[in-house]
């Protein structure tokens, strides 16, 4: 899912908000039935505009929204350096092995955002605020996926 806004940082900073407390909030987030919905498991059609796609493919950082085991959320940094695929309709993002707990957490439940907030070091002139939101798969190896 994208949501896109055309006020800048302030209105991403304000919707990265929103999603956290979305993520907060849903007190039936255990027991929800998401056999097929988006994001859920359920294979269906992503498309993105040329402008969203440049803003996917230039931005150096993003930021990467998950949950904790005990309902909280973290947001934190990554490098998506590119990685998308606009006719398989998937973004990526790069991290360090390093980071275990991260991983730990996002492999325990892999239901994440990513925000596209920030034009500051990559290659896109966008003003447009891209969030991103579904199904993270660890890979921890180079595949001839990406």
């Amino acid at each position: 899912m994208f949501t896109e806004t055309a006020s800048g940082v302030c209105a991403g900073r304000l919707a990265l908000e929103q999603v956290l407390d979305q993520l907060r909030a849903d007190d039936t987030y255990q027991e929800a039935d998401r056999t097929c919905r988006p994001g859920y498991g359920c294979d269906m059609a992503v498309s993105w505009s040329e402008e969203i796609d440049a803003v996917l493919g230039g931005d150096l950082t993003a930021a990467l929204t998950y949950l904790t085991p005990a309902g909280g959320a973290v947001a934190t940094c990554v490098a998506p350096v590119g990685l998308r695929d606009r006719q398989a309709g998937w973004v990526g993002f790069t991290t360090s092995l390093g980071f275990g707990k991260k991983l730990d957490r996002i492999e325990r439940d892999p239901h994440v955002a990513l925000a596209f907030h920030a034009r500051e070091h990559g290659t896109s002139h966008s003003q447009r605020y891209v969030l991103v939101q579904g199904r993270a798969e660890i890979v921890p190896t180079r595949t001839r996926r990406y």
